[in-house]
């Protein structure tokens, strides 16, 4: 079982849709007008960690959350970017009808190296944690044990499936262990989150 030695210097943990957020910072000139396009969420996070930065304090994920993102594709990340509202509305005031694929590929590229980039941070450490088979089973038991909460049966019917991903998993495991937050955006967490409590993993919903 793959384990790093829990560290006090962590002092929040990110999941995979805020790093998304936060990596997807564009600058970029249409026809000769400059934009800078960031998502309003990936300012959220910003506000919130570099206050921690700035105090030295230390920010990380595990290694299977980092592993993911690139994982999901790109190409899809900077589409699903691009498509989101707030991107659309700064798009369409300044006059960008549509982003060319030459410019959707360049951004691709650099969303991966501010990915890469982050692990290698000074202030940001990955950790190598992987749940052993009980404790990822014990998750999965309690998440499931909701199943009989109106709220959770409507969130069921929303995702389409009764349990988080093993990765989620083994963030909120790893979250316990070192006994830190976990910033997210997920709502198998921020839907949850007394119900999290209760099972010993704080979360922090980024709004």
């Amino acid at each position: 079982m793959g384990r790093e030695a829990a560290s006090t210097e962590i002092t929040l943990l990110l999941d995979a849709n805020c790093i998304i957020y936060y990596c997807q910072r564009f600058n970029e000139n249409f026809g000769g007008t400059p934009i800078n396009l960031h998502h309003p969420l990936g300012d959220l996070v910003s506000q919130i960690i570099e206050p921690l930065i700035s105090a030295r304090k230390r920010i990380g994920s595990i290694s299977a959350v980092l592993s993911e993102i690139p994982n999901k594709g790109a190409e899809e990340l900077v589409d699903d970017f691009i498509l989101s509202p707030p991107i659309q509305r700064i798009l369409t005031r300044t006059g960008v009808t549509s982003v060319p694929p030459r410019i959707r590929e360049r951004w691709q590229g650099r969303f991966l190296q501010k990915v890469k980039k982050l692990r290698h941070n000074e202030w940001f450490r990955e950790i190598n944690f992987t749940p052993s088979h009980e404790e990822l089973q014990m998750a999965k038991d309690f998440y499931r044990s909701l199943a009989g909460d109106p709220k959770m049966a409507h969130h069921i019917a929303k995702k389409g499936k009764d349990c988080p991903s093993n990765v989620d998993l083994a963030l909120a495991i790893c979250a316990k262990e070192l006994r830190v937050p976990i910033l997210s955006n997920d709502g198998d967490f921020t839907k949850f989150v007394g119900e999290w409590a209760r099972f010993g993993v704080d979360i922090k919903p980024l709004i």
